[in-house]
């Protein structure tokens, strides 16, 4: 019963392509047939000899990196959330100009958790999550060292929180 069961299976047998059988003869004369896409030796101009790589003849230096790099795509995370927001925003825009943008679109993505602020005043930008001096929101996006950062809510005084819990309670004090 067995021997019947492989007969019948070498007779329906599917029929195997040709590399299995070793033949590739057919294969590598089509490749040579193929026209392979020429290279533009400009693009590599420069790597030999231990410099950048060169784009469009010009090898990357200081002077023209502004000249190519009109946008960043930095990465945003906020506090309490699970994501970093992307932004792509030009280079000349500032910190505070980032901070509106990453608020703007966590908003309007309605992503979780919701914040309690939507003013841009009331958000410090930071290298990290670890990083105690916040940047300064005049500074220009070109100017930073990094194109990650975090984002989160300024410390508020101890002033500010004592009027508001005054202000919640259903029996408020004087304060003078």
């Amino acid at each position: 019963m067995c021997s019947q069961a492989t007969a019948s299976r070498d007779s329906a047998s599917v029929p195997k392509p040709d590399s299995f059988h070793g033949h590739l003869a057919r294969i590598s004369d089509d490749l040579t047939r193929m026209q392979l896409p020429e290279s533009n030796p400009e693009f590599l101009r420069g790597r030999g000899r231990g410099g950048a790589v060169s784009f469009a003849g010009k090898p990357v230096s200081m002077e023209n990196v502004g000249q190519r790099m009109t946008k960043f795509l930095l990465n945003v995370a906020i506090q309490g959330s699970f994501a970093v927001v992307r932004v792509i925003l030009p280079t000349n825009n500032t910190v505070e100009e980032l901070i509106e943008a990453v608020i703007h679109i966590y908003t309007k993505e309605k992503r979780r958790p919701l914040l309690k602020e939507t003013d841009s005043r009331h958000f410090d930008l930071h290298y990290s999550q670890y990083s105690f001096q916040s940047l300064n929101p005049k500074e220009k996006l070109i100017n930073l060292d990094s194109r990650d950062f975090f984002l989160c809510l300024k410390p508020s005084s101890s002033s500010d929180q004592a009027k508001k819990a005054v202000a919640e309670t259903s029996f408020p004090m004087i304060v003078s």
